[in-house]
């Protein structure tokens, strides 16, 4: 049986962050899982979100990913790169109220190895202009993620938007159930 875990959450409460940072991350888990809903300040209908583990600026991702831009597929991939750039916030001129959704699962992350991750997120506008991605990638560090950073690449995190992270723990039989507490 698999349990998870709420961890923190942060909730963009005034006006404007430049960024979302968890700190701190306790090594008590075999994965994580991210949630965030977002808006930039940025004058279009879609901005990147860089995902930093550790504040490390050092080149140790290698991601691929599959897109569709209002029906149009993509594909992208990237190595040594710094940051993973592939999670989206919905823009500022994107209708009122829309906010993307994205999830990350971070696979042992507290382990010496290259730590795999899964990333799922698309934007919205109520119109026929939607960008939603799915894809893969790994950390290729041997230090424990105690740290994640959420930057968008070229507006701020509006009003209202919010990440939650959770751990967590698999059972001696590897099973999953969903159950939280």
């Amino acid at each position: 049986m698999t349990d998870i875990y709420f961890i923190a959450q942060t909730e963009v409460e005034t006006a404007t962050a430049t960024d979302i940072e968890f700190t701190s991350i306790p090594a008590d888990y075999d994965e994580l899982i991210l949630i965030l809903s977002a808006r930039s300040t940025k004058s279009s209908t879609t901005d990147n979100i860089a995902l930093t583990f550790n504040s490390s600026a050092a080149a140790y991702y290698g991601l691929i990913l599959y897109q569709e831009n209002s029906g149009t597929p993509a594909s992208a991939n990237a190595s040594n790169v710094s940051s993973s750039n592939f999670l989206y916030a919905t823009g500022d001129t994107a209708a009122a109220n829309c906010f993307s959704t994205t999830t990350v699962r971070i696979s042992g992350y507290t382990t010496t190895a290259a730590k795999p991750f899964t990333i799922e997120s698309a934007t919205t506008n109520n119109s026929s202009s939607v960008l939603q991605a799915f894809g893969n990638g790994v950390w290729n560090n041997s230090s424990t993620i105690n740290s994640l950073k959420l930057d968008p690449t070229t507006g701020d995190f509006m009003q209202y938007s919010k990440a939650t992270l959770y751990g967590v723990l698999s059972g001696s039989d590897g099973s999953t159930t969903g159950s939280s507490s």
